[in-house]
Parts: structure tokens; C-alpha cells; sequence
């Protein structure tokens, strides 16, 4: 994909059948993304939360919401979310090939995820605080920084960024 024209994209509900490909999706972003982690850690990100069964009962329970986007028949980017027992929403995934960047399909990824929760008022994710990308992406979105917090995923320390969106209520 060369221009930054719009282009026709398919955004729907992920199924089973969809693993492979998300699956493709989350490893390519993560190893361009997190090029700061070991090899050691990205292997144990894919091997554990990239695992078919992992991503499938994702898909299958019905607590989240896991949408794609097809360009072409092809898995191009995911979002995961779920809303908490506070009514927040949390967005846990919200990742772009590389190569589709910059077209919009994040922007109408966090769209249908917004539309998902109609009752909900905010939108939280936690962005890695060495991505400065999705830092730039976000904050252009409207959501603003609150806090950093240390999680140890793998025996390697990770500090993020907690973001919110106030999103409207109908």
C-alpha cells in the first residue's frame, strides 16, 4: 500500500476461523514495536498471548469485543476491549500492520469500539511508554495522559502510559 488514499475497508467481528491471520498481525506489530524487549520476551508474548487457544476464547467470550479490519480479504489490524466492572472501557490491543499505518484504520478500529459500548463514558488503554507513536496517535485522538504505571511482563519491567477518552453518551 503505497499512497495514503482511502481505501475500502471491511471492519467486522472476529471469528475463529480469523486466528492465523491475527495472529500474523500481532506478531509483526510487536516485533516492530517493541524492538526495546528481548528476544526472550517477545518469544514468550507470542508463545502465551498469541497462542491459538488464548486468542480464541478472546474471540469467543462474549465479555469482549474483538473487531478486525480486512483490506482486501486480508487481516490488516485488531482491537480487543471489555468493558469493567466500573464501566470503563479497556482497550487492550489496538494494532496496525506497519505497512497499513497511517490510513486510518486504527481511528476507525477505536470508532467501533466506541459504538460497541453505547452506555459507556470512558475509553482507557495503556500505551508502552517508548511508543511514541501510539503515544502521538492517541493524544491526537483525544485522550489524554494520567499516569505511569510499572507492570513485569516476563521478567522484564514495562512502564506505561494509562490513558483516557471521555467517549459521548447517548
Amino acid at each position: 500500500m503505497q499512497s495514503k488514499q482511502p481505501f475500502q475497508l471491511k471492519i467486522q467481528k472476529a471469528s475463529a476461523e480469523n486466528v492465523k491471520d491475527i495472529q500474523v498481525v500481532l506478531s509483526t506489530t510487536w516485533q516492530a514495536t517493541y524492538s526495546n524487549l528481548s528476544s526472550e520476551t517477545i518469544q514468550q508474548v507470542k508463545e502465551k498471548w498469541h497462542d491459538t487457544e488464548f486468542l480464541t476464547k478472546q474471540i469467543e467470550n462474549p465479555k469482549f469485543y474483538f473487531p478486525i479490519a480486512l483490506f482486501e480479504d486480508k487481516v490488516v489490524g485488531i482491537a480487543t476491549s471489555a468493558e469493567n466492572e466500573t464501566g470503563i472501557v479497556e482497550v487492550f490491543r489496538l494494532y496496525i500492520l506497519p505497512e497499513y499505518q497511517g490510513h486510518g484504520i486504527g481511528t476507525e478500529l477505536l470508532e467501533k469500539v466506541s459504538e460497541h459500548y453505547p452506555h459507556a463514558e470512558l475509553l482507557r488503554i495503556y500505551v508502552e511508554e517508548n511508543n511514541q507513536s501510539a503515544i502521538a496517535f492517541y493524544e491526537h485522538k483525544g485522550f489524554k495522559k494520567l499516569r505511569k504505571e510499572e507492570e513485569t511482563s516476563f521478567g522484564e519491567v514495562m512502564v506505561d502510559w494509562v490513558m483516557e477518552k471521555q467517549i459521548a453518551v447517548d
